[in-house]
């Protein structure tokens, strides 16, 4: 076995103790000739070796020696650059999952209309309306109930109702514009322009009133 710096070199495989005993050299297709050369990236990580195969004893000059090793540098690279491939691909598809984060972010926060419009020019036209309903909803005796509940159970209440809320909303064809501790508000009219929004704003309450006996009777 010669060792040419990195190349690893064996004229015939029978006589070396190292392969004279592998089933491929004994046995079918009986190689008998082994030029290795190991692929090792720029970061000196080994990523395997390049092999050359032969079924007679052979020598081989320095020029081919030499041609081994820049195959193998060649295989280096397109291996490398298939990894740069993969990781672009990644990194693509990992901002497309964040873009469409955001973009289900916007249009759970703010009215469709209003989201497209903050998307595509990163700023919202203000505008008049002529009219539209407020509802406002709140908890009474929230104070006082908010001193004896655990947090953590009366903010999963309190996210309870608002969900149930929220439904009725868009049911209703209200926008919800905020919650403030146990306070719940929505629009109807805005950013749709419509002429039933008084009486959807009045159907919904109605049923927002019936909500959180609904919830504690799940």
């Amino acid at each position: 076995m010669h060792n040419h710096g990195l190349r690893v070199v064996i004229p015939d495989l029978t006589k070396d103790q190292r392969s004279a005993h592998l089933p491929g050299v004994t046995g079918s297709p009986h190689f008998r000739f082994y030029c290795g050369m190991p692929l090792i990236n720029p970061e000196g990580f080994s990523l395997g070796s390049l092999c050359v195969l032969d079924f007679q004893p052979r020598e081989i000059s320095f020029e081919q020696g030499e041609a081994v090793r820049r195959l193998a540098r060649q295989v280096v690279i397109l291996l490398e650059l298939r990894r740069s491939l993969l990781q672009l691909d990644r990194t693509r598809q990992e901002l497309q999952d964040e873009r469409e984060k955001s973009e289900r972010l916007l249009r759970n926060m703010l009215p469709v209309g209003v989201a497209l419009e903050l998307k595509s020019g990163n700023r919202v036209t203000a505008r008049f309306y002529d009219a539209a309903t407020i509802l406002f909803a709140n908890f009474e005796g929230f104070t006082k109930l908010a001193e004896t509940m655990e947090p953590k159970e009366l903010i999963g209440q309190l996210d309870d109702y608002f969900s149930a809320f929220d439904e009725i909303a868009e049911r209703h064809r209200l926008e919800m514009l905020k919650t403030i501790g146990d306070a719940y508000m929505c629009v109807g009219g805005v950013p749709e322009t419509n002429r039933s929004h008084p009486i959807d704003a009045c159907l919904a309450s109605l049923e927002c009133f019936d909500a959180p006996e609904r919830e504690a009777s799940r």
